[in-house]
């Protein structure tokens, strides 16, 4: 293979994988991954702890539900999107597990105004097991600039004792 064919060939699968130049492939959340630690992260109804392996890495956080309460979050502080723009397009992921298997485990964007009124969210749900899974890609289109954004895991229908690990959270435009 020439020099000539080569360079066509690594920048088409550079294209393919990175997409096209300009592309907005910068994740939003900050410390999405947890290598080092669980800051800018907070949780509801539920310690937060680093655990491992993770997904991707050595590093995912811990979320272990306390009390009675029937859900529990993990969170981030402040919110990864502060000012939103209308009709733009934002997609979040991330990867869970769990030790105890068909707990149900979602994934919400939520969207919110300037007052601190809930505008809207759209969630993604999937049944836990042991090893890690990729939620569905979820998106959502902005209602309105100047909005703030969330993306959050929670565990819906738990009981005590119940924990999940998540990893890789990421929020892109």
């Amino acid at each position: 293979m020439n020099a000539a064919k080569l360079y066509a060939t690594a920048a088409a699968v550079m294209f393919l994988v990175a997409g096209p130049a300009g592309a907005d492939n910068v994740n939003l959340v900050a410390n999405g991954t947890f290598e080092a630690s669980a800051a800018g992260w907070r949780a509801e109804n539920a310690t937060l702890t680093l655990a491992g392996p993770g997904a991707v890495g050595t590093g995912a956080a811990q979320v272990s539900l306390t009390g009675s309460a029937t859900s529990y979050y993990l969170y981030p502080t402040p919110r990864p999107v502060g000012s939103t723009v209308a009709g733009a397009t934002y997609t979040a992921g991330a990867f869970v597990r769990s030790s105890f298997r068909g707990r149900r485990l979602c994934l919400r964007l939520r969207e919110w105004s300037p007052s601190g009124a809930a505008v809207g969210a759209f969630s993604t749900c999937l049944k836990s097991n042991r090893g890690w899974q990729r939620f569905n890609p979820i998106s959502w289109k902005a209602r309105s600039d100047g909005n703030e954004l969330e993306v959050y895991a929670y565990g819906v229908d738990a009981r005590p004792g119940d924990s999940f690990l998540v990893d890789e959270i990421t929020l892109q435009t």
